[in-house]
């Protein structure tokens, strides 16, 4: 939609939800909601779109499996077909990977299936693991994202979740280049004395602003090595990189980098 206005088409956005990017941080989705109607989008949040009048019209309303010509392979419920933690299907010797196991529908978790279903069907003993996959919106901003967002970590843990926030306008690298909208947010999981020792774990982190989708996997390997959110705070980063700012928010974990760093909330 966005591509289409600045190529000159008048578009209109029909939303059903009350937000756009429903799965993703509420500030995201009205970074992006700010920025689309800045190009002169009509966005209908909360819309019924029965009835349109347009030249053409886009509908991206998911995906279903189209799999009635596989025979021999059990299916789940939803149409797509079953498999293990090795992409193994019910028959021992077929492997599947991809959107037709109706998993992580991305492009990169589909190459992780591919990977682990040919090293298995070559007599491997790999297995797929989908615990630290990020995510990427490819709007202006961008919006990445990877693990659970602030009100599914609060859900699960409660009270012992924490909240750095850095908007952009605090980062050097956005400023030089003019983009200072969105904002870095990092969600942690803090448990005893080590936990405030050393930023505790790292539950989530989503970034949204000029190349969020380059800044986001330093989030991604530290939940993927189980290392402690404060080593992003430690790791010495060049300046003036726009991957400062993940520094800058990690900091915000501890007393000592929150008098550093204006604008930046931490919230308990």
């Amino acid at each position: 939609a966005q591509a289409f206005a600045r190529l000159g088409s008048q578009v209109t956005v029909y939303e059903k939800q009350d937000r756009l990017l429903g799965s993703e941080e509420p500030e995201a989705g009205a970074a992006v909601l700010a920025s689309l109607r800045a190009d002169g989008l009509d966005v209908r949040l909360g819309a019924d779109a029965s009835d349109i009048d347009a030249d053409l019209v886009l509908l991206a309303a998911g995906r279903r499996p189209a799999l009635d010509e596989i025979d021999g392979l059990v299916l789940d419920d939803d149409g797509y077909v079953k498999t293990d933690t090795r992409m193994r299907t019910s028959r021992s010797e077929v492997y599947a990977a991809g959107d037709i196991t109706g998993g992580v529908q991305y492009t990169h978790s589909a190459a992780q299936e591919g990977m682990v279903a040919g090293a298995n069907a070559a007599g491997g003993r790999a297995r797929v693991s989908e615990r630290v996959i990020p995510r990427v919106t490819f709007t202006d901003p961008e919006v990445a994202s990877v693990g659970l967002t602030e009100a599914a970590a609060r859900g699960r843990y409660g009270k012992r979740v924490e909240v750095a926030v850095l908007p952009m306008s605090a980062v050097d690298r956005a400023k030089i280049l003019g983009r200072t909208e969105g904002f870095m947010k990092l969600v942690v999981h803090r448990r005893g004395p080590l936990g405030r020792a050393t930023g505790g774990r790292l539950l989530g982190a989503h970034v949204v602003g000029e190349g969020a989708g380059e800044m986001i996997h330093e989030a991604v390997l530290v939940m993927q090595s189980r290392a402690f959110a404060g080593r992003l705070a430690q790791a010495i980063h060049a300046y003036p990189t726009a991957s400062v700012g993940m520094q800058q928010t990690a900091a915000l974990l501890f007393p000592q980098g929150r008098a550093q760093v204006p604008g930046a909330q931490k919230l308990p």
